[in-house]
């Protein structure tokens, strides 16, 4: 059974969560005697709570766990193969149709996500515009939110990735930690096709639009680059000589190379 609080000390029993009066006798109570919620643990192990009418799955869906107004796949979204996501939030991958695996928690996160699966994300708006990407992680609000279809990204930090490249299904091999590190060009989704970047620092590579193959570390640091790739930035909001420049080492402000000639 399941108590249900309304006060933050005391457990009473009632005919919804939303309608708990302090008057009533505390007791525990089933799951399915709650109005907004449903719970199947012998046969399918799924549990949606805060749902209107508590809807069901469709048949066959497995190990599931849904909280939050339309939360997780709703009936006309979801099929038999439908197993082993969590959703936590409003929205949080309500459109999910045939995604397995997948964790979203925040208002909207994953929220259109259909067939991708083995995604982690935490935040509000956190990848909501993904609909077939896998295996991507997304922590912060907006993180990594335009990528459609993109594989394997690491979204960590407010505007994290937010303008990922929204193309055709890829390994991006991108990594940014930070808030707005890797942000990409604002509305620039489409051209913001950079793999291979690792940016670690608030607004590192920022501004990264088709460059790739960068490494950035430290606050700032590269964030007017934009198409030049093969870089490697270290310290407080160090920089390469152009927007596009290619192949520059950059330490501190004070140790400079050609990576492409190792001098």
């Amino acid at each position: 059974g399941v108590k249900v609080c309304s006060n933050g000390s005391a457990w009473y029993q009632g005919a919804a969560v939303s309608s708990l009066s302090a008057s009533v006798t505390p007791e525990t109570i089933p799951l399915t005697d709650l109005t907004d919620a449903y719970a199947d643990y012998t046969t399918l192990n799924n549990m949606i709570i805060g749902r209107a009418g508590a809807t069901a799955l469709t048949a066959g869906a497995q190990y599931n766990t849904f909280i939050g107004e339309l939360a997780g796949a709703m009936t006309a979204n979801s099929t038999a193969a439908t197993d082993f996501n969590t959703a936590v939030g409003y929205r949080a991958l309500t459109a999910l149709t045939t995604g397995n695996e997948n964790v979203a928690i925040g208002e909207s996160a994953l929220a259109a996500n259909t067939t991708g699966s083995l995604n982690t994300v935490i935040g509000n708006n956190a990848m909501d515009d993904n609909l077939s990407g896998t295996n991507n992680t997304a922590v912060g609000k907006r993180a990594l939110e335009s990528n459609v279809a993109k594989q394997e990204s690491t979204a960590v930090g407010y505007w994290a990735m937010r303008y990922a490249d929204s193309g055709a299904a890829a390994i991006t091999y991108n990594t940014a930690l930070g808030a707005f590190a890797l942000q990409g060009a604002v509305g620039g989704q489409a051209t913001n096709t950079g793999t291979n970047n690792t940016a670690l620092g608030h607004s590192a590579l920022m501004a990264v639009t088709s460059g790739g193959s960068n490494v950035a570390i430290g606050a700032l640091t590269g964030d007017t680059l934009t198409t030049g790739g093969t870089n490697i930035l270290i310290g407080y909001d160090v920089d390469t000589p152009a927007v596009g420049t290619s192949n520059h080492l950059n330490i501190g402000g004070t140790i400079y190379g050609d990576v492409s000639t190792d001098n």
